[in-house]
């Protein structure tokens, strides 16, 4: 892999990723600095990005999610300001967009405690919120969208594990009853395995502390084929696409491996966010109004309308 900056001179900057699970979309979470946060809209038919909006905040990834066509993100965000406290009674809330735009068609403010929300395959949406926090004077969501509140809805009960199994990954060194305490995702190994090319990948997070300093989290990935165990380091995430093919963000960065079975691994770098700077844009008409209702396509029949033009 191939760095267009000098490691040392290279920005602070971290990448998460949501992928839609019957269309060729993705919305990648770019932050840094610290206080910011940008999506990034991905079609991954051509690797076109569109550059959408930045946040001055936080946006909690484990808790957020992307419906199943790409359409809407589901998102918690926490801005400690005045202003949010004045206008939302609250500094975090949960919200529905329309990728790569922030603008919230529906907002339920909430404790910082509570939050997120997860897309299920009939449409419905999961919030993180216990139903005293979902006003439903204030909830005006597409009819299609059946809302659900979480019996608890604290930010600690299921729903990061719910959408890590949403994701594909299973543990293997934890039972699912197990996976119940705060510090789950530090003691457990998971796996996700592709049915198309068998090829399995292995997530381990890890803890490190400098003096004086929080600790800091690290996710560290390993490759297993049939051919042997290739070890990839530190990244911030490892999937795979609809086609099977490895991606990788790790530092702002983001690759793609189209061939995971060969003996070495060869990472095409797509393109470096780390350089970027926050910029104001506005949100266009179109990302302030529900999308149209469409019947959605699932990956298996996508991929067999592809196989009949070939």
């Amino acid at each position: 892999m191939q760095a267009s900056t000098p490691e040392a001179m290279r920005p602070s900057c971290h990448l998460a990723i949501k992928l839609a699970r019957n269309a060729d979309t993705a919305v990648l979470l770019r932050r840094g600095p610290s206080k910011w946060v940008q999506l990034i809209k991905w079609d991954l038919r051509n690797d076109q990005f569109e550059h959408g909006q930045w946040f001055r905040g936080r946006i909690y990834e484990s808790v957020s999610d992307l419906s199943d066509d790409g359409e809407l993100l589901v998102y918690m965000a926490r801005k400690d300001a005045l202003r949010s406290l004045k206008e939302l009674g609250s500094t975090t809330w949960t919200a529905i967009c329309r990728p790569p735009f922030l603008t919230a068609l529906q907002l339920w403010p909430h404790p910082v405690y509570c939050g997120g929300g997860q897309f299920t395959q009939e449409g419905a949406l999961n919030l993180g919120l216990h139903h005293s926090w979902i006003k439903q004077e204030y909830t005006r969501t597409q009819a299609s969208i059946k809302i659900r509140e979480q019996e608890h809805g604290y930010h600690g009960h299921n729903l990061p594990l719910d959408l890590q199994l949403k994701q594909g990954w299973h543990p293997i060194n934890r039972r699912l009853d197990q996976l119940t305490h705060y510090g789950w995702p530090t003691d457990t190994l998971w796996k996700k395995t592709n049915a198309q090319s068998n090829v399995t990948l292995i997530c381990e997070t890890q803890k490190s502390r400098q003096p004086y300093q929080k600790a800091q989290l690290h996710k560290c990935f390993s490759v297993q084929t049939a051919q042997g165990t290739h070890d990839l380091g530190t990244a911030d995430f490892v999937e795979f696409d609809h086609q099977g093919q490895l991606l990788m963000g790790k530092e702002g960065r983001l690759f793609r491996c189209a061939k995971p079975l060969a003996d070495v691994l060869a990472w095409k770098l797509l393109h470096d966010f780390s350089t970027a700077a926050p910029v104001s844009l506005q949100s266009p008409h179109w990302a302030m109004q529900w999308p149209k209702i469409k019947k959605q396509k699932t990956a298996k029949e996508r991929h067999l309308r592809i196989r009949q033009h070939d």
